[in-house]
């Protein structure tokens, strides 16, 4: 008498109780006899794609090429570290709101309390994303708006 086998084959009965089959001695019955279980495909075999390392890959048939003679685009480190950059975006909005909280105050009657916070906020931004110039210049100008606002509210005197 054979081994007695589950009907998918995965688990065979040991007289006590059923028993995982290993993945080399599995079977399954087709409705006439009992079969080995296929073994699965091997894994595909890593290749590397076609070209050298660190040339470009070729193009792709209908995609966009550049026009002839037109440069690349600049690196992204060219681009983080010019001049226009460090000062715009939400340096630029802290720098003038430093520089509101500033002026305000000495040539009319009237201060803001609460811009100068607003201007450090926003400092700190541009500060976390890499507008490391602008935002030093935006945390004194409203470092000093602030204390303009409580010269100006009479806190300080």
């Amino acid at each position: 008498m054979g081994q007695q086998w589950s009907a998918d084959g995965y688990y065979w009965w040991d007289g006590t109780a059923w028993r995982q089959a290993s993945a080399d001695h599995r079977q399954y019955f087709d409705g006439s006899a009992w079969r080995m279980v296929p073994a699965p495909p091997p894994a595909p075999v890593y290749s590397p794609p076609p070209g050298q390392p660190g040339q470009p890959m070729p193009a792709q048939p209908g995609a966009m090429q550049p026009p002839p003679g037109m440069p690349g685009a600049l690196p992204v480190a060219a681009v983080g570290s010019t001049l226009g950059y460090q000062f715009g975006g939400a340096a630029a909005i802290s720098m003038v709101f430093g520089l509101i909280s500033i002026i305000v105050p000495i040539a009319a009657n009237f201060y803001f309390p609460i811009l100068p916070i607003f201007g450090f906020i926003n400092a700190i931004r541009a500060i976390q994303r890499g507008r490391l110039a602008g935002g030093i210049v935006g945390i004194v100008l409203n470092l000093l708006g602030g204390l303009v606002s409580l010269l100006a509210s009479g806190l300080i005197h």
